[in-house]
């Protein structure tokens, strides 16, 4: 079935403007911000060194504050607001729509998909429901569909359903693509997904054109048991994601 009709994914948030919403830890120590008000955030897929996001991995944290100015009086937060506002964030077309144009309206999902990758994939794990920036993707899943989702099968059909004509060969997927992509329904043994994600979940996500690790084929001997592929056949699962990425790659250096 395609992934669309089981869980929506979507695109992450826009902030309106980033330069308010998004501070490093500089920024945070100048302003003094009371820590209630400040989340970790999702901003770049570079930030995310392994399938398990981690928030120490994370080089922003996202201004989050759902009161009123009248509920901040005396707060680091209020002077922050009014230091945005004295910018004229308050009038940027995405934030003065909203009731407190400080209030970012966010996605979360414990998936996190990336719109453009080069020679790795993988769909990041976000069991803590970390906010996500625009240029990342999110949704709610099954635990069986992220294992599924970041096996050798969804990394070719991932291949497939790949807009051409990116620069220097990227792979890039809107989210309507993701939404049409054929998702895994049948379930193997929740002892056998558990195993195998435990194993790779602290790992970065899968190169595409190297041979996978034996715990990343032990995942992916858990999706071809459930499709009943035949040995032949899931060796030609690993042949044919490495010969895409390779004429992908190649096509982009020889334009």
């Amino acid at each position: 079935m395609r992934l669309g009709d089981i869980a929506e994914v979507r695109r992450g948030f826009t902030t309106g403007a980033n330069e308010f919403f998004y501070l490093d830890d500089e920024a945070i120590r100048q302003w003094g911000i009371e820590p209630e008000f400040l989340k970790p955030v999702i901003k770049s897929p570079r930030e995310c060194r392994s399938i398990l996001i981690k928030p120490e991995d994370l080089r922003y944290k996202i201004f989050m504050c759902h009161r009123d100015k009248s509920e901040l009086q005396g707060s680091a937060a209020l002077e922050y607001i009014r230091w945005g506002e004295a910018r004229g964030y308050h009038q940027r077309p995405s934030c003065r729509g909203r009731q407190r144009w400080w209030e970012a309206r966010l996605e979360v999902g414990n998936a996190v998909f990336v719109k453009e990758a080069n020679d790795s994939s993988g769909v990041f794990f976000n069991p803590i429901g970390l906010p996500v920036d625009c240029r990342l993707y999110v949704a709610q899943l099954s635990f069986e569909q992220l294992i599924y989702l970041n096996s050798a099968i969804a990394c070719l059909l991932f291949e497939i359903f790949n807009r051409a004509g990116l620069g220097e060969g990227a792979r890039s997927l809107m989210v309507s693509d993701y939404n049409a992509v054929p998702c895994l329904l049948t379930r193997g043994e929740s002892s056998d997904f558990e195993k195998v994600f435990s194993s790779v979940y602290n790992k970065e996500p899968r190169k595409l054109l190297k041979p996978p690790d034996p715990d990343r084929r032990a995942l992916d001997e858990v999706v071809f048991e459930v499709l009943g592929l035949t040995a032949g056949e899931r060796e030609a699962v690993y042949e044919a994601v490495i010969n895409l990425v390779r004429a992908r790659l190649e096509k982009a250096r020889s334009v």
